[in-house]
């Protein structure tokens, strides 16, 4: 929804400086913080059963290869290891 920094920080609660402190202290930037989000935010649709047929467009990205890509970044592991690793 909110895929530029200036229009993602104006909906937000906290000023630019506030986020500026955060991105200094976690030593991460926005491009991360989306990729984090919307890794979790698939993790959550996973978990309810939303995403039996991924659609990466669901979580913010246009196609998979970038999606599996901030997946594997964000978890440490491959979205197929992840999936397969729960199943049972």
């Amino acid at each position: 929804k909110h895929s530029k920094k200036a229009d993602f920080i104006k909906h937000s609660p906290f000023k630019n400086t506030d986020w500026e402190a955060f991105f200094s202290a976690t030593s991460t930037n926005f491009g991360f913080f989306k990729k984090y989000a919307r890794t979790c935010r698939a993790l959550w649709l996973m978990e309810e059963g939303y995403l039996e047929n991924l659609s990466v467009e669901t979580v913010g990205y246009s196609s998979r290869a970038p999606f599996y890509l901030a997946f594997e970044q964000i978890m440490g592991e491959s979205l197929s290891y992840f999936r397969e690793s729960r199943v049972g």
